[in-house]
């Protein structure tokens, strides 16, 4: 991508640092590393906050783009990638997540549904080894069946009262998903 700023300025390298911490960039030189690591560190907890205080002051377009920006560094992955290359090289090789990459109807929700499986799954990715990888991985993306009721009579105006009942509906595994998983009700 093209920066504006030129990379000479202050500007244009911590563009640039981003740019290729979310390409999974090596690099070669310590310094550059360092320098990625403290922007990136910095920018997560600033993006963070201008998507809190976008939240909070009712600032829908800012604060989607802010929690976009966000997920994208903290998973870091471009938003047009397919997730399943959060997942490491061991489970999934470089040209099965090109072709993830390239069929965007492709995504983790279709590929974990019941009609599908490994077998037709290896179809699709040109890869029949890889089918059954492909339908697991894609079950421990999380998902939840939400069931929500809006209270017909509001507390006022601006506030609107709802009960949301949230099940999980994935494949737990400590190994990716840790001790937590946080999601946001948007």
């Amino acid at each position: 991508l093209k920066v504006p700023e030129g990379v000479e300025t202050i500007s244009g390298k911590v563009n640039i640092l981003i740019q290729a911490y979310l390409s999974r960039a090596r690099f070669e030189s310590f310094a550059l590393s360092s320098d990625c690591n403290y922007i990136v560190q910095n920018v997560i907890r600033m993006v963070r906050g201008v998507f809190e205080y976008s939240r909070k002051s009712g600032w829908g377009d800012l604060a989607n783009n802010t929690l976009l920006l966000a997920k994208m560094l903290d998973r870091q992955l471009w938003n047009h990638q397919s997730p399943f290359r959060q997942f490491t090289k061991r489970e999934l090789d470089d040209e099965t997540l090109m072709r993830l990459d390239r069929n965007t109807r492709l995504t983790p929700h279709i590929l974990a549904s019941k009609e599908l499986d490994p077998q037709e799954i290896g179809t699709l990715v040109r890869n029949p080894s890889k089918g059954k990888i492909v339908k697991d991985l894609a079950n421990m993306f999380p998902r939840q069946e939400v069931d929500a009721q809006i209270i017909s009579n509001p507390k006022n105006c601006l506030i609107l009262q709802a009960t949301v009942d949230i099940k999980p509906n994935f494949k737990w595994s400590e190994f990716y998903h840790g001790k937590t998983q946080p999601f946001w009700i948007w």
